[in-house]
C-alpha cells in the first residue's frame, strides 16, 4: 500500500519504459495481470501485447501497400510524360504542338479539356492555342499565379466558360503559368469533375509540363526566326 500511495501511474509508466525488461522472470506476476479487452472480457498481458503487435503490423503493411501503389502510379506518369515529351519536342508549330498534349493529357493523365495561352498570335482552327491577352480570365487568374505558379481549383461559371467554351461543361482547373526567354505560356487544363483539382494537389508534375512548354515555344520561336 505504501508503493501504491507513493508512485503514480506516471512514474510506474516511465518506470517500465526505462526497464523494458522487469518482467523477465516474474511469470507469477504476468499471470496475475489481465487487461479489459473490447469485447468485456480481461485478457492476459502477453495477449494484449499481441493484438497491439498484431494491429502495428497491419497498419504498417497498409502503408507499405500505399507506398508500393504510389510508386507504380508515379512510374506510369513518368513513362506517360516520357512519351508525352518526346513526341512534343518534334512539334514545328504551336498548334502542333498543342494537339500532341491534349492527345497525350486526355489519354493517359484524366484531362477533359486543354488550352494553351500564349503572348503571341497562335490560333488553331479548334481553339486549343489562343492569345493570352484577349481574355480576362487570365487576367483574374494573373494574381492567384503570382503568389504560386499554379493555380488548381473551381472557378466561376463565366470565367470557366471565357476559357474552355460556352459548350465544355467543365467543374475544376489546373492553370500552370511558366516564362521562357520573355515568353509567356499558360496551361489551362480543365475536368468535368468539380473535386479532381484541388489546391492541396501536389503540382511538381504541372510546373514541369509547364516548363517544357515554354522552351519549346521558345525554340520553335528560334527555328522559325
Amino acid at each position: 500500500m505504501e508503493l501504491e500511495s507513493s508512485m503514480s501511474a506516471e512514474q510506474v509508466e516511465l518506470f517500465l519504459i526505462s526497464h523494458p525488461d522487469f518482467f523477465v522472470g516474474r511469470d507469477r506476476l504476468i499471470k496475475r495481470m489481465t487487461l479489459p479487452h473490447a469485447s468485456g472480457t480481461a485478457i492476459s498481458l502477453l495477449e494484449r501485447q499481441n493484438i497491439l503487435l498484431r494491429t502495428q503490423t497491419e497498419r504498417l503493411q497498409s502503408r507499405l501497400n500505399d507506398l508500393i501503389d504510389n510508386a507504380r502510379i508515379n512510374d506510369r506518369m513518368f513513362n506517360h510524360l516520357q512519351k508525352t515529351i518526346l513526341e512534343a519536342v518534334k512539334c514545328q508549330s504551336p498548334v502542333e504542338l498543342g494537339r500532341v498534349l491534349q492527345d497525350n493529357l486526355c489519354d493517359y493523365f484524366n484531362v477533359d479539356e486543354l488550352r494553351i495561352f500564349l503572348d503571341e498570335d497562335a490560333q488553331d482552327e479548334f481553339g486549343l492555342v489562343l492569345h493570352a491577352s484577349a481574355l480576362e480570365p487570365l487576367k483574374m487568374l494573373s494574381e492567384k499565379l503570382e503568389r504560386s505558379r499554379v493555380y488548381c481549383g473551381s472557378l466561376p461559371k463565366v470565367e470557366l466558360q471565357h476559357l474552355f467554351g460556352n459548350d465544355v461543361a467543365i467543374g475544376s482547373v489546373a492553370v500552370a503559368r511558366s516564362v521562357s526567354e520573355g515568353r509567356q505560356v499558360t496551361l489551362c487544363l480543365g475536368s468535368n469533375d468539380p473535386d479532381y483539382y484541388r489546391n492541396s494537389m501536389d503540382t511538381l508534375f504541372l510546373n514541369y509540363l509547364a516548363d517544357i512548354t515554354a522552351h519549346l515555344q521558345v525554340a520553335m520561336a528560334h527555328r522559325t526566326a
